[in-house]
């Protein structure tokens, strides 16, 4: 897996990112539907590992509530290895939701562990603000299967950010992106935050491009659904492909895509345009 990070990266230097994801995407979606059925298939699973965060962003619901400090379980955090090795999952598998993983220190390198024993092919991405991120822990959660880390600036921004970061990410040319929040990236949290305004018309891919697993083991309609208005399965009972194929969600999936958004919580949400 190492060697074909490597490859896509120097890919993505060549051609650009967003050129490769219009080369990749296809592909993906075409393996999908040979694997499970469905061309449609989300391509990436998110796993609330903790419900905690260090920083308060205008632009995260984390600044207007925080909600009790808490750590996935082991119980559960095995049944979601066990669900994602059921699915023989090789998308990717971002460890985060509304938190900051690297917070949980050792815990976050033993739950990468397990997500590499139970789908080594899966693409574990590491999603940070970077604050916790030292050359050391990187080490461990690549030797334990995480293949990217998506390290972002936030506002307001500071050069010792970056100063301290460069090293670490040149350290780990492969593995580590550095980057800037940009306005294109704002979502409005299905209307939790006021950051940009909603759109209660016009397509929207979120729910078909990921799954998010909150901490108990439930499964969310929709990664911007904040405060979990709206839930649509629960691993403790159903595998990841019962909750996918649920006649009334995929009926919800292919309605915002049409741009028929049926539910409060997509009507008040700005979206992601496909």
């Amino acid at each position: 897996m190492k060697k074909t990070t490597k490859i896509l990266y120097r890919l993505a230097g060549i051609v650009g990112g967003r050129r490769m994801n219009t080369i990749v995407e296809p592909l993906q979606r075409l393996h999908y539907f040979l694997k499970y059925g469905d061309y449609w298939f989300a391509r990436g699973i998110s796993v609330e590992v903790s419900t905690e965060c260090n920083r308060s962003c205008i632009y995260c619901p984390q600044s207007l509530e925080k909600f009790p400090a808490q750590t996935m379980t082991d119980e559960v955090f095995d049944l979601v290895c066990f669900r994602l090795k059921e699915l023989d999952w090789r998308g990717s598998v971002t460890l985060s939701l509304y938190n900051e993983p690297l917070m949980l220190g050792q815990k976050i390198v033993e739950f990468s562990r397990k997500v590499y024993a139970a789908v080594p092919k899966a693409l574990q991405i590491i999603q940070t603000n970077g604050d916790y991120l030292t050359a050391p822990l990187a080490q461990q959660l690549i030797d334990a299967g995480v293949v990217t880390f998506i390290v972002t600036e936030h506002p307001p921004f500071n050069k010792n950010w970056y100063k301290r970061l460069e090293p670490i990410a040149k350290a780990f040319p492969y593995h580590i992106k550095l980057q800037r929040l940009k306005d294109w990236e704002m979502v409005n949290r299905s209307g939790t935050v006021n950051v940009v305004p909603a759109r209660p018309e016009g397509r929207c891919i979120i729910p078909s491009i990921n799954i998010s697993v909150q901490i108990d083991g439930r499964i969310g309609h929709c990664t911007q659904d904040y405060y979990r208005r709206r839930i649509i399965g629960d691993l403790r009972k159903q595998s990841f492909k019962d909750i996918w194929f649920q006649s009334e969600y995929q009926e919800v999936i292919r309605s915002l895509r049409r741009g028929i958004k049926t539910h409060e919580i997509c009507r008040s949400c700005s979206g992601l345009e496909c």
